[in-house]
């Protein structure tokens, strides 16, 4: 169906149209790189023949959904409507909300656009508002293609939405994040409202907008959850599988209790603490084995009753700790290499796998992750006073102390 930018504006705007986080790739339109071509193809009527915005209607689908008894499928949908929305978003995210915002005046773009009349305007970083007039009547008046589409079940949304996207394969978590799923649902939660201060700290910026920051979360969640997950490809997808099939958390199969999750959330919310507190790197984006370690320092003191005093100087801490036995443990495996030489045998006998070194590069396999935190745990016991770490109840003169109340994320 072609529809007019202005009819866009009207009936398919973010007020009406829902994006769901579970069917979106990230926002990751430039105005220069991306908006500026776009609304050049507008002006020239390209855009109708190249770009199609996929929606699916809200009412319609609930109307099926429930003529075919698919009660899950259809609470969803009356939830859509319920926050006032009419249409859900599979495909044309960048596309509607780039529309949106040059067309209210948020870009300044440069291009060379067709006017109402067929001349063709060289316009130099302006706003909408600040076109001539026929190019803004050329503009409001070109088309784009809209499908509107009807599906019987909330399940489809997904299959849409990842048929749609064959041309830029979605990656792993794009892929899990689409998935019904409640484990996408706390990942998302967790990792884009609770954690995401701190995410451009340990995600590169590239992996940012290709969901790095729920992956990463994901997997903290997982070692935090049952500590003989591996963390693999594969691993990560049955995850989030153990999460499909419910309609909340408090579903009394739900695989993770209510208590572990919530202590899964106060560990992650010290992890954010000591992360975003630690003044030793700026704009850096920190090692990912010391970012692990510092997961595994948090839920050690969370889970023996340990406050923290000073988040800056417990991330020192951590960070050399983690240093020391990385260094001593690599020296000893050189040492044991050469005796071997000296002795005339291999030196390849002596096994990496041994070593503290070679545990902290490999935090997705469960058996190299619990060794590396027994071998902390161990290093961190007795020296909790130089971390910074007090236990509650008691400080070192005895005082009677109250737990704190900030360490939920919920």
């Amino acid at each position: 169906m072609y529809t007019s930018v202005r009819q866009v504006l009207t009936n398919f705007n973010q007020k009406i149209v829902l994006y769901d986080e579970s069917f979106q790739r990230r926002t990751v339109w430039l105005p220069k790189l991306n908006g500026a071509p776009f609304i050049e193809s507008l002006s020239r009527g390209w855009a109708k023949q190249t770009s199609k915005i996929v929606v699916v209607d809200a009412r319609k689908s609930l109307r099926l959904a429930k003529e075919l008894g698919n009660e899950p499928s259809a609470k969803y949908f009356q939830s859509v409507l319920d926050r006032g929305f009419e249409y859900i978003s599979v495909d044309g995210q960048n596309r509607t909300k780039f529309i949106e915002a040059f067309f209210n005046n948020s870009y300044a773009i440069s291009g060379i656009f067709q006017d109402a009349d067929g001349e063709k305007r060289v316009i130099e970083n302006k706003y909408f508002k600040d076109f001539p007039i026929r190019v803004r009547d050329a503009l409001l008046d070109s088309q784009v293609d809209i499908e509107e589409m009807v599906v019987e079940s909330a399940q489809d949304l997904a299959k849409i939405f990842s048929n749609a996207n064959m041309g830029v394969p979605l990656n792993d978590q794009e892929k899990r994040n689409a998935t019904l799923s409640e484990i996408a649902k706390i990942v998302r939660r967790i990792s884009r409202k609770d954690l995401c201060e701190v995410m451009n700290k340990v995600v590169k910026s590239s992996d940012l907008v290709r969901m790095g920051d729920d992956e990463l979360t994901a997997k903290m969640l997982m070692t935090l959850l049952d500590s003989s997950f591996g963390l693999d490809p594969k691993d990560v997808n049955d995850f989030y599988e153990k999460g499909t099939g419910f309609y909340t958390v408090k579903d009394q199969s739900f695989p993770y209790s209510q208590k572990d999750l919530t202590r899964a959330e106060n560990i992650l919310s010290r992890w954010k603490m000591t992360l975003s507190s630690q003044k030793t790197y700026g704009k850096t984006v920190l090692a990912r084995r010391t970012v692990w370690a510092v997961l595994f320092a948090c839920a050690w003191s969370y889970d023996n009753n340990y406050y923290v005093t000073d988040y800056d100087s417990f991330y020192k801490a951590i960070k050399a700790a983690d240093d020391y036995l990385s260094t001593v443990d690599e020296n000893l495996y050189s040492q044991e290499r050469m005796e071997k030489i000296k002795a005339g045998e291999d030196p390849d006998d002596v096994k990496k796998g041994s070593f503290y070194h070679q545990w902290r590069t490999v935090p997705h396999h469960a058996k190299a992750r619990n060794r590396r935190i027994s071998k902390l745990v161990e290093y961190f016991t007795g020296r909790e006073s130089q971390m910074s770490l007090f236990l509650f109840g008691a400080d070192e003169n005895n005082q009677i102390l109250e737990p704190l109340e900030c360490e939920s994320l919920g």
